[in-house]
């Protein structure tokens, strides 16, 4: 027995309000999308939802090697501003070719 239903409406308006009437209020609304026609919403019902069991995992621990950022204040409070240098483009007159440029033979 399969607990998720489609629905199908000329509007998403329309097509909630069946899901309300059908599943209740409460309904868990899994994916809706624009179709020729109108809107489709996939939902369930809310027991669905309460059955569902959260995935446990263990906690993560400082000497995880997985996951271990380090910032350094001093090294970060220290650090010289980056110091840009003016970009030197060399200057062409108009109508000559540039430096990178080949001349047309």
């Amino acid at each position: 027995m399969s607990s998720v239903k489609r629905f199908v409406a000329r509007s998403a308006r329309e097509a909630l309000a069946m899901v309300k009437a059908d599943l209740g209020g409460e309904a868990v609304v899994l994916s809706n999308r624009a179709i020729e026609g109108g809107v489709e919403i996939m939902a369930a019902p809310p027991a669905v939802l309460a059955a569902l069991t959260p995935a446990t995992t263990a906690p993560r621990t400082e000497s995880d090697p997985d996951f271990k950022v380090s910032l350094s204040r001093k090294l970060a409070s220290h650090a010289e501003p980056r110091k840009w240098k003016p970009l030197s483009v060399p200057r062409v007159a108009a109508g000559t070719a540039s430096p990178r440029t080949p001349s047309p033979a």
